[in-house]
């Protein structure tokens, strides 16, 4: 995940520069992250510093995801009346549409 969002970090640069400033309405990741200041100085944050955080959204998302679901299934693994309850659930649900 992280060399495909650092190969296309020029690119990030890019639309960054394209779309400028957005405004307070829009609460997007993509305006909120437009909308950094360096908290030195409080200019705007440059450019290439949005794409690399972009990045570190990206990343964080997935690896959070990825330990829950981990943690989730091996918390299913080890008990086998969890397994039967969330497959009565399942059906249950799939029936019900």
């Amino acid at each position: 995940m992280m060399t495909i969002v650092m190969q296309n970090e020029d690119r990030l640069v890019k639309l960054f520069k394209e779309r400028g400033m957005q405004p307070l309405e829009n609460s997007s990741l993509w305006a909120c992250l437009g909308r950094l200041v360096n908290y030195k100085d409080g200019k705007p944050a440059q450019h290439d510093s949005m794409a690399a955080n972009t990045a570190l959204f990206f990343i964080a998302g997935y690896e959070t995801t990825a330990h829950t679901v981990t943690w989730a299934l091996l918390e299913l693994a080890a008990d086998q009346s969890l397994q039967v309850r969330s497959k009565t659930h399942g059906q249950t649900m799939w029936e019900s549409g």
